[in-house]
């Protein structure tokens, strides 16, 4: 058997390991991202995974590794995988590519149409915290005001990141009839939360004020 092992700097992004071929298991670490899929030693195949590696995440190296068995097969030839694709322009695109605060700008910029809506529900039905999180970010900077009613839900979670990040929200798309609403978390046992609660409630009396 064999192994190719692929690695990068920057982690491995969804859109990107949707291209890779069936087998590859993807590893993203502080260190960046990394990719490893067990092969015969047939040197076709061998050849075959790393193209379509090198087309999958194009700005990545590539290394094979061999066990004793396959040690006199021929290592495949490097990969042309032909010029880096063009830079994202669309906010899901920036937020694929790992650029979260320009993709924020750009829904700030555009808002959302129904199927971003429906991909931010998704976000936020997830059971992964950081997806929630990041679901009541982009709703904030698009401005979805609607997005006001399912974030009660969440004021509770278990998780810091989706409480501080849903009562951010809240100040920024509620009006003073919620402000009870995050007002009782002013006792929350994270300090994240409640400087959150504070700027929170601080937003929604300026607009109450016109400010």
């Amino acid at each position: 058997m064999a192994r190719l092992l692929l690695h990068r700097s920057t982690p491995i992004t969804l859109a990107e390991a949707s291209r890779l071929p069936p087998g590859a298991r993807v590893d993203n670490g502080p260190h960046g991202g990394r990719v490893e899929l067990l092969l015969s030693d047939e040197p076709l195949a061998l050849v075959q995974a790393a193209y379509q590696l090198g087309l999958a995440v194009p700005d990545a190296s590539v290394e094979l590794v061999l066990t004793p068995s396959a040690a006199l097969v021929a290592a495949p030839a490097p990969v042309d995988a032909g010029p880096p694709p063009p830079p994202p322009t669309t906010p899901w695109g920036l937020l694929d590519a790992g650029q979260e605060a320009a993709a924020l700008a750009a829904f700030a910029a555009d808002g959302l149409d129904p199927d971003g809506r429906e991909r931010v529900r998704v976000l936020f039905q997830s059971t992964d915290p950081s997806h929630v999180a990041l679901a009541c970010r982009i709703a904030t900077a698009a401005n979805w005001r609607s997005f006001v009613t399912p974030l009660r839900r969440v004021l509770d979670h278990g998780d810091v990141r989706v409480r501080a990040e849903a009562v951010r929200a809240v100040g920024v798309l509620a009006g003073p009839a919620l402000s009870w609403q995050i007002e009782r978390m002013i006792q929350d046992p994270s300090p994240e939360v409640r400087r959150a609660v504070i700027e929170a409630l601080a937003a929604i009396e300026g607009r109450g004020n016109g400010r």
